[in-house]
């Protein structure tokens, strides 16, 4: 059974336009939605100055909706560094 990856996009409440990439793989019985965003660059939320893609951090979800599918989301969240403050943070 191929897994629906629109469920993943309503769940996550996000539009396939805003996808970098989503795929699923299975392994030991468990199915995994991997998924990143696409970068989009935004003022500093402290100090409102540029901000630069900093690399990703890799989260995973284990929602109460997934565990009768034993099902994780593995997130790979963009990360962004002020070039005025220097401060390190996630898009919210």
């Amino acid at each position: 059974m191929i897994p629906n990856t629109d469920f993943i996009t309503t769940f996550l409440n996000i539009r396939d336009s805003d996808l970098e990439y989503l795929f699923v793989s299975t392994e030991n019985s468990k199915t995994y939605y991997n998924v990143q965003l696409k970068r989009k660059l935004f003022p500093c939320p402290y100090c409102r100055c540029e901000t630069i893609g900093y690399g990703h951090r890799m989260k995973t979800i284990y929602h109460p909706v997934l565990r009768d599918t034993n099902g994780y989301i593995k997130y790979n969240a963009n990360r962004y560094l002020c070039k005025g403050c220097g401060n390190h943070h996630k898009k919210r």
